[in-house]
């Protein structure tokens, strides 16, 4: 499965927790998936905005109006990579992982032209 140009990093923490890989796009939305996100008993899901997170705090609930998106969203991606916990684990490469785990991140840049197999 080809990588979507959407997605900036994926981190994985070896199946400590059950969201084992932490996936963010550069948008700034985070999710979470365990290594079968479409099982019963896996985990696929939606965690937070990082740029919303932040410039909330900064700016108040309506930043999108106030500020430059693009530049803000960037910031504060930058700055939450920089400060990354390392309890998320690990960097992985697309190529690593499980083909399920390829698919929901797939669906989460695109939802609209992916549908579970």
């Amino acid at each position: 499965m080809k990588k979507p140009k959407e997605l900036l990093i994926v981190f994985d923490n070896g199946g400590e927790t059950i969201d084992r890989y932490t996936i963010i796009l550069k948008d700034g939305d985070v999710y979470g998936a365990s290594e079968n996100p479409f099982h019963p008993l896996g985990f696929g899901q939606f965690n937070h905005n990082i740029a919303d997170a932040r410039m909330m705090v900064e700016y108040g609930a309506f930043w999108r109006e106030r500020c430059d998106v693009k530049k803000c969203t960037k910031y504060s991606v930058d700055k939450y990579l920089a400060d990354i916990n390392p309890a998320l684990g690990k960097k992985v490469d697309w190529i690593i992982l499980p083909k399920d785990v390829q698919q929901y991140i797939s669906m989460c840049c695109d939802p609209i032209e992916q549908e579970v197999k």
